[in-house]
């Protein structure tokens, strides 16, 4: 992971589909219920699709959704990413205001982190969050995710989501996969 390489496809697609199936048993007690799963960054090639047909119908996805992001943005949020090694908070020091995307620096307000973490001491950045390693990543991405979102988009199961106004968008995006669920 630290030089950019993604995990290997049947190892990923294995840890998956034993989760999903452990998930599912413990939510048989809840039966009636639609069980409702967000796969994120999974399948994430057409190799990983494929072996989507050998899932249980139960189990299989019926929706892929595509943040629609520009690159040049995508690598400034990952950029900022930090983590606190004391409170375990997540954050991002990194804001964007431009093309239409207005995705402020998610930081903790001043008083309310109630451990009082130092963001010059305490947070850390990834190792891997480098501009070098997050290119390669990207390239990655481009080549394999391309011939995905034609697999899904064929199928009538992709949504493209563009979230202008980063995770302050994301009730908009559970109101679209809401919707489009419903129609299932």
């Amino acid at each position: 992971m630290r030089s950019g390489a993604l995990v290997d496809d049947a190892l990923v697609n294995d840890a998956v589909i034993q989760s999903l199936e452990n998930r599912a048993c413990a939510k048989m007690k809840t039966a009636g219920k639609k069980n409702v799963v967000i796969l994120d960054g999974f399948p994430r090639n057409v190799l990983q699709s494929s072996l989507l047909e050998k899932w249980p119908d139960s189990l299989r996805p019926s929706l892929a959704i595509q943040f629609d992001v520009p690159d040049d943005i995508c690598i400034t949020k990952l950029l900022g990413r930090r983590k606190c090694s004391i409170c375990n908070g997540s954050f991002n020091v990194n804001g964007v205001d431009t093309g239409g995307f207005d995705m402020p620096a998610i930081v903790p307000e001043a008083g309310v982190c109630k451990v009082n973490c130092n963001p010059d001491v305490d947070w850390e950045k990834r190792d891997d969050d480098t501009a070098d390693t997050i290119q390669l990543r990207m390239g990655i991405y481009h080549k394999e995710t391309k011939p995905l979102l034609k697999y899904w988009g064929e199928r009538g199961q992709l949504l493209r989501f563009v979230p202008f106004k980063g995770v302050k968008d994301m009730d908009k995006l559970v109101s679209r996969v809401q919707v489009l669920m419903s129609l299932k």
